[in-house]
């Protein structure tokens, strides 16, 4: 116990997380989450470890996300997309009309949680 209160509060949080899962998950699991905690999380990079999907090609990102129903209706796309929670490769979309490109990676953010890494064939 003291051992951990000399730790910096972070670590020893990451510590007791790791234990947790190691007891119930297995050793491989748990160093597992750790490295994607810290991917995620740490080092701000949410699309590392994600899969690529290929999606079927659409005109404007506004399409795409209702039709993969990531947003539930164009009105709700263009709210996101007034409020500045729609990320496209790291650069925030402010206009509702975005176009895509076929055969181009996209990794897109939508609100805090939601993310994809898609290309167009």
């Amino acid at each position: 116990l003291d051992e951990v209160k000399k730790l910096h509060p972070m670590e020893a949080k990451k510590r007791l997380a790791e234990q947790i899962v190691m007891q119930y998950h297995g050793k491989a699991n748990a160093l597992r989450a750790c490295k994607a905690f810290e991917d995620k999380f740490q080092r701000r990079d949410p699309f590392t470890g994600l899969e690529l999907k290929t999606e079927a090609f659409k005109p404007t990102l506004c399409d795409f996300l209702v039709a993969d129903k990531i947003c539930p209706s164009k009105g709700a796309y263009k709210r996101l997309v007034e409020q500045g929670a729609i990320m496209v490769n790291s650069h925030r979309i402010k206009d509702s009309g975005f176009k895509l490109e076929t055969a181009r990676e996209y990794c897109i953010k939508v609100g805090k949680k939601r993310f994809l890494k898609v290309i167009f064939k």
